[in-house]
């Protein structure tokens, strides 16, 4: 008899998807369209996330009663009674024109950095799930307007 060759190693052998190989942008993407696609297949009335959009716009309704309606307003229109001493309005979150050239990152800069060239100061001391809650709650006033249900 000749000789015998040794079974083949099985981690030697090629596999397109090794578990011990680093995972590839190509790998994540691929599973991201098939987490999406079974996530849009799945009937659903309420959009995924609005229960927690709503929550965090009641969370930031709290919040802006307590910082910041003393200066926008409880209705967060620029008409609080700390802001009338001021030398410039304080924004007008209800303006629909502001709200169309509003970006969540641009609300969230100046709630946590202060506006510049305006008396808004910086409220980077606020928790950064309390900036990011009240970031969606001004971006939510011009369509929603000002009072939130189980705050108001």
């Amino acid at each position: 008899a000749g000789p015998r060759s040794a079974p083949p190693d099985p981690s030697m052998q090629s596999s397109p998807i090794r578990p011990s190989a680093p995972a590839s942008p190509l790998r994540f993407a691929v599973t991201a369209l098939l987490l999406a696609a079974l996530a849009t297949s799945q009937a659903c009335s309420t959009p995924p996330g609005a229960d927690e959009l709503a929550e965090a716009r009641r969370r930031g309704r709290a919040s802006y009663l307590a910082n910041c309606a003393p200066c926008h307003g409880v209705d967060a229109d620029g008409h609080g009674p700390q802001g009338e001493l001021l030398d410039s309005q304080p924004r007008d979150y209800t303006d629909p024109q502001w709200r169309s050239a509003a970006t969540r990152a641009s609300v969230r800069a100046a709630i946590a950095d202060g506006g510049s060239g305006t008396a808004m100061p910086a409220w980077d001391l606020l928790p950064e799930q309390e900036i990011d809650d009240l970031t969606t709650y001004v971006l939510s006033v011009a369509e929603q307007g000002p009072r939130v249900d189980g705050v108001d």
